[in-house]
C-alpha cells in the first residue's frame, strides 16, 4: 500500500499531536546530580559497614527513595564495591 502526500501529512500531524499530549501528561522530572548520587553511595557504604543487608533493610537504613537507592547501588556496583546474592524474598547486598 502506498501513501499519498496527503496521508503522509495527516500521519505526521497526528504523530506530532500525540507527542505533545503524551509529554504534557508527564510529571516533572526530578534531576539528580552526580554529586548527590555519590553522597547516596556513601550512605549505602556506611550502612553496609555493619554487614550485609537486604535491599529492603538497606532502603530503611539509608532512608533513600527506591530510585535514589538504585542509582547509588549502580554507582557502587560499577566500581565493583558490592556483592549481590539473590534469595527467594530479596537481594542481599554486602561490601566486597
Amino acid at each position: 500500500m502506498s501513501m499519498s502526500v496527503g496521508s503522509t501529512e495527516i500521519f505526521t500531524n497526528f504523530a506530532m499531536q500525540y507527542e505533545m499530549v503524551r509529554f504534557a501528561d508527564l510529571k516533572p522530572i526530578r534531576q539528580m546530580s552526580i554529586e548527590k548520587i555519590g553522597e547516596n553511595a556513601g550512605l549505602i557504604w556506611n550502612a553496609l559497614q555493619g554487614g550485609a543487608l537486604t535491599t529492603k533493610a538497606l532502603k530503611k537504613a539509608t532512608k533513600l527513595k527506591e530510585a535514589d537507592l538504585n542509582l547509588a547501588l549502580g554507582w557502587l556496583a560499577r566500581e565493583d564495591k558490592l556483592n549481590f546474592e539473590e534469595n527467594e524474598a530479596d537481594t542481599v547486598i554486602a561490601l566486597r
